[in-house]
């Protein structure tokens, strides 16, 4: 976990956040992330982890503030890009969840965002970008 510029209590108020989470409680989640940001308002992991129960809680447009926030001081977390694109694609913005999608696998390759990536393609219309993406998913897990 990324601790620097948090309080002594915040690894335990995020441990019980993400068991609210795990458990669906995405409100009472959010609540203990903003109590650790109260301390520490720019601390990227804690954005990015109440970004991701925002996003979880259907609150797209405060999720990606969230992300962005995060993103603004370390723009090289795959996963915070991913999720972001997730929030992105729930609002509509496709092409903007498409380069999100894009910026997540140049870092880490992933099948499962190529195959969201395939998706929106797909959506789109774009068959040969589509069946790149399937392609590059399955090459990544050739299990399924």
């Amino acid at each position: 976990m990324q601790t620097k510029n948090l309080p002594a209590e915040a690894p335990s108020i995020m441990d019980r956040a993400k068991c609210e989470e795990a458990r669906g409680a995405f409100h009472q989640a959010i609540a203990l992330y903003d109590l650790v940001l109260a301390d520490a308002p720019q601390n990227p992991f804690a954005l990015a982890r109440r970004a991701y129960a925002k996003l979880c809680a259907q609150q797209y447009l405060e999720a990606i503030a969230d992300f962005d926030a995060s993103l603004s001081q370390y723009p090289n977390a795959p996963v915070t890009l991913m999720y972001r694109a997730e929030a992105k694609e729930h609002l509509g913005n496709l092409q903007g969840a498409l380069s999100d999608y894009g910026a997540s696998v140049a870092i880490t390759p992933d099948s499962d965002v190529f195959a969201a990536m395939g998706l929106i393609h797909e959506y789109l219309g774009e068959r040969p970008k589509a069946v790149g993406a399937y392609r590059r998913a399955l090459e990544l897990n050739a299990n399924n």
